[in-house]
């Protein structure tokens, strides 16, 4: 399935299984998956903006008012 997902926006599916294969990526997914794991995340997708979050979908208002109450207070 995720080969076919590649493939569907453009990428080369047989590089993307060598990449898979390889774990090319594996350390800096580690790292972004702690990064996350200690900002609290736990939904997708989670925007992270100073201290302020917002877990899933949401209309553009409410990150407009994340990000007045933030630059307000002077946390970014």
């Amino acid at each position: 399935m995720i080969l076919a997902l590649a493939e569907s926006v453009g990428l080369d599916s047989q590089e993307v299984r060598d990449h898979l294969t390889a774990g090319t990526y594996s350390a800096r997914l580690g790292s972004a998956h702690q990064e996350a794991r200690a900002l609290g995340v736990a939904g997708v997708p989670t925007f992270v903006v100073g201290p302020a979050q917002i877990v899933g979908a949401q209309a553009p208002e409410v990150f407009v008012s994340m990000l007045k109450r933030v630059a307000e207070r002077g946390l970014a």
